[in-house]
Formats: C-alpha cells, structure tokens, sequence
C-alpha cells in the first residue's frame, strides 16, 4: 500500500496529471507497471505496434528516428514526469519513433486499454495530451530547424550546451560520442575528430562517457556557426 500512496503521490505532481481527481489518480497507480531499464536497452522501436502508455520516473529516455544510413537521429529527451509513447495509441498507428534509455532509468506503464479508459474517464485529460504532444512536436521541429543549417561543429557544440542544460550538472555532459552523433545526425567519426581539434585547443576535455565543457564561451560561439 505504502508503495501504491507513493506512486499515486508521484504521478499527482507530473504536469500531465495533476488536476486529476484522487480516485482517477488511484486507478492510474493501480494499474501502472513499474520497471527499471538499463542504460542503452531499448523499449520499443520505430514502426512498432504501440501497447502501452509511459511516463518516466527517474533517469532519461531518448526517443529516435532510424535513418537510413543505420544512424539514429535523437529527437527528444524524455525525464522523470515526462510521458511519451501516447501519439501512437491516440490515433492508432505504429511507432513513429523508437525510445531507447539514455542511462539507468525506472518507467512506468499503462497498458493501452487503461490508457484510453481513463482518457474517457476525463475528457479534459484528452486536451492536456494533445497539448503536451503538440509541444513536444514543436520543440523537435525548431530544434531539427536551428541544426539544419549549422555547420557540423555548430550542431556538435549546440547539442553540448543544450544536453549540459538538460543534464543540471554545470561544466559536464554525460554523453558518448556515438550518443553525440545521434543527437545531432553525424557520423561518430565526425564527431570524433572535431572533438579532437577542440581538445587540442582546450575547449573540452572528454572522459570515457563524459564531456568537460573548459571554455563554454567558444562553445557558445561556435554553435551560432552557419554554413554558407
């Protein structure tokens, strides 16, 4: 009981759900399925019949777009409070993108028929959804604009301010260099080699998984670099 209150306690404070009522917030907790997931493992993947509903409890969930090449293109992060995975099962499609953890990370699920009682149980829930998936698009859509036309060094630069913002641990960025490439839509060894040059100028400083910002001011500089 004691775990159920505090789920209960947990979900009533994500922004989708905190106007719900207290028993509508009960039958959410009851049916949710709490599981814990591994840095790297994936929940499910782009094209995917969509069973289930998530919210993140603790750690980070990426969702990514396969591209053509084999590379996935990191679209948006998801952390503790944020839900995904609902587009899907509001208009009954596939995946329209795969979500994989970005580190260790506990999730809940709803399973689709719960899912969509609930949204019938709470008309205005429905609004709220559609509300944070449009968001959601947007924020993707302004970011995918902002690197389209950055240079290489640009995007890679970018994406470091943004995931050290995203990450609240000032100076660092808990990163791979494949997940960096990800994000952005370079090859590893792009990557590879302009982190390499920005090393040698003591700009960053990388760690096995980790990034050290030593110089943000050219970081800021470098990610309003356009192509001509």
């Amino acid at each position: 009981m004691a775990d159920r209150e505090d789920l209960k306690q947990f979900l009533q404070e994500t922004e989708l759900l905190r106007e719900l009522g207290a028993p509508l917030l009960s039958t959410i907790a009851q049916h949710s399925r709490e599981f814990d997931v591994q840095q790297g493992q994936i929940l499910f993947t782009q094209s995917d019949k969509a069973h289930s509903f998530y919210i993140v409890r603790s750690g980070c969930i990426s969702l990514f777009l396969a591209m053509p090449d084999g590379r996935e293109l990191v679209i948006n992060e998801m952390h503790p409070g944020d839900c995904f995975g609902e587009l899907a099962l509001l208009i009954d499609r596939p995946r329209s993108a795969g979500a994989v953890a970005r580190e260790p990370s506990t999730v809940l699920r709803i399973d689709r028929q719960t899912f969509m009682d609930i949204i019938a149980a709470e008309p205005t829930l429905m609004r709220r959804l559609l509300e944070t998936t449009a968001r959601r698009l947007s924020r993707s859509s302004d970011r995918e604009s902002a690197l389209a036309f950055l240079t290489s060094a640009g995007k890679i630069a970018r994406a470091l301010l943004l995931l050290e913002a995203e990450d609240e641990a000032e100076g660092f960025v808990n990163v791979t260099q494949s997940e960096l490439g990800n994000y952005v839509g370079l090859a590893r060894q792009t990557v590879a080699r302009i982190l390499g040059e920005w090393r040698e100028a003591n700009i960053v400083f990388t760690h096995r998984g980790r990034i050290e910002i030593l110089n943000r001011n050219q970081l800021v500089h470098l990610a309003q670099e356009y192509e001509e």
